[in-house]
């Protein structure tokens, strides 16, 4: 089973940067007023962020306008822009950018950190979460 998990981790992260410039061709027309980041990237390696991270000097609205990898509950890997609407230490809830839909997505099925859209920042989920739900 772990093999099978690193086989679809390695192949979404080569169709990630296969498709990387046509994704920030249409990106630019997409998220046209939305900041940008300036890395080109909003997804991280795990672990890169250290615990406990203060994420107090952002607003609500910085914190509800996240990115991340995920795996659905079919073994799917995704990329996720949400605009976030409810937090709970297991779930989150918000509008879902590429499915254009309300999405509710369980925190332990997030892969890699949380990005935070308006700074580029990257979170671990457990230091977003907390933030998040004490913004409320």
């Amino acid at each position: 089973m772990k093999i099978l998990f690193y086989v679809f981790v390695a192949l979404f992260v080569i169709g990630y940067f296969v498709n990387k410039k046509e994704s920030a061709k249409n990106n630019k027309t997409i998220n046209s007023n939305r900041p940008s980041n300036p890395s080109g990237s909003v997804f991280s390696k795990k672990g890169t962020t250290p615990s406990n991270t203060d994420l107090s000097h952002y607003s609500r609205a910085d914190l509800m306008e996240i990115a991340f990898s995920y795996i659905d509950s079919n073994g799917d890997f995704s990329k996720r822009e949400v605009s976030v609407s409810q937090v709970t230490n297991t779930h989150i809830k918000g509008w879902c950018h590429e499915r254009k839909a309300l999405r509710t997505f369980k925190t332990e099925s997030i892969i890699l950190d949380v990005t935070l859209l308006s700074s580029g920042e990257v979170v671990p989920v457990k230091d977003w979460v907390s933030a998040a739900k004490s913004k409320r």
